[in-house]
Parts: C-alpha cells; structure tokens; sequence
C-alpha cells in the first residue's frame, strides 16, 4: 500500500545553532513498520525539556531501535513512557515561551503523561482534535545550551493505518488458496499460539464473513 505520512508544524524555536533530529532520517519509509515503545526526557529546571530518547519496535519481530537520542552535558531528571503493544498517541498538549517548555501526550488507551512543564502558551494541535489521527513518529530541534527548543511530530489517519495493518491478512487469505501451503500451515495447528489460530480461522473465513471482521476491527 502507497501510505503517506503527514507532518504537523514544528512548535517552538528555532535559531543558527538548531540542530535538526528527525525519525525519518533514521528510519525513511520504513517509519510505518515499526511503532513507539518508548518515550523518555530529560528534564532541567525551569528550561524545560534538555534532551529526548525515543525507543521503536519492529512489529514483525519485536526488535528495538533508538531513533533520536539527544541531551544537553547537564544534570536533570528523566520522565519515562513505556507504551503498552498496539498503543498509540491520538492527542498532543504543547506549551511554549520562547522556546519548547513541555508537552502532553494521550494515548487510545486513555492514558496521559506530561513531559517537561506546563506553563507558558498552551497549544492545542488541531490535527489530533478529532481523534482521528494518530502519531508515528517525531522531529526535533535541537540546541547544545538550550536542549528540546521544538518539536513536531507525524501523523497517519488511523482507519488507513489499521488497513495497512491488516493487509497482511489478505496476503495470507491468497496464500491459503495454494494447497500445498495450506497443508504446511495445517499441520502445525497445534503449535500455533491462539493469537496465530485465530487469524488462520479468520482467513478461512468466507468472503462476507471475514470482511464483516475487518469492519469490527477497523470501526
């Protein structure tokens, strides 16, 4: 599937001395393949955030990778996210002065967390009111004396994520058509784990029937 990425604006300040760090110039188009595992920050003070470390995973084998991982040479404290599997940012909270101050994430899971302080210019962003959206990865500029000074993030709609998900069932369900596959997946029914059983039986399905399951999954 031909999936594009959207961008939101960057959110905050940004001078001679930024440094930019950004997901798809660690990942590219393979940004879509892995999802966030977590999220850690390092705090200073009244400055507001002085450094980010985001962790993704692999979703085909659970593999980790470090996309930006940035601080200042200071001592602060570190706020920590560990996102749960299939968890995704659907909201963002941003507060600003001059520069980045902090900013709040929530979850489809309802669950919230602030990174950094919340004063200064609240801003809302619009491409997550509806909830419809939802982040895939994160750019950032960056200042040796100043930390996190902006930061923007990318987005897909969250109906065409789940399809692009989801489209390796209907590589499989073709798959299955092949007899001498089907027999070499049969035979090691009972090896599979119930989450493997059940998109098997779900790709058995006849047509009306597996796509009234694609609608409950996606809805």
């Amino acid at each position: 599937m031909d999936i594009h990425i959207k961008e939101t604006d960057c959110f905050g300040s940004i001078n001679k001395d930024s440094i930019s760090y950004d997901d798809v110039d660690y990942f590219g188009n393979s940004l879509i393949l892995l999802e966030l595992s977590k999220i850690k920050c390092f705090v200073k003070g009244n400055k507001g955030i002085i450094g980010i470390q985001l962790t993704y995973k692999f979703r085909e084998n659970g593999q980790e990778y470090k996309s930006i991982d940035v601080k200042t040479n200071e001592e602060c404290t570190e706020q920590e996210f560990i996102f749960f599997p299939k968890e995704y940012i659907t909201q963002i909270i941003l507060w600003k002065k001059d520069k980045l101050i902090g900013f709040e994430i929530t979850t489809d899971k309802d669950r919230s967390y602030r990174f950094g302080l919340d004063n200064g210019n609240k801003t809302m962003l619009n491409e997550f009111s509806s909830g419809k959206n939802i982040v895939v990865g994160f750019y950032t500029k960056f200042n040796i004396n100043e930390g996190i000074t902006s930061i923007g993030f990318y987005y897909i709609d969250k109906k065409i994520f789940s399809f692009f998900q989801l489209s390796g069932l209907f590589f499989l369900r073709e798959k299955l058509k092949n007899k001498i596959y089907y027999d070499s997946i049969s035979k090691d029914l009972p090896k599979l784990d119930k989450e493997s059983l059940a998109v098997f039986k779900t790709c058995l399905l006849p047509k009306n029937s597996f796509t009234g399951v694609l609608k409950y999954i996606i809805a």
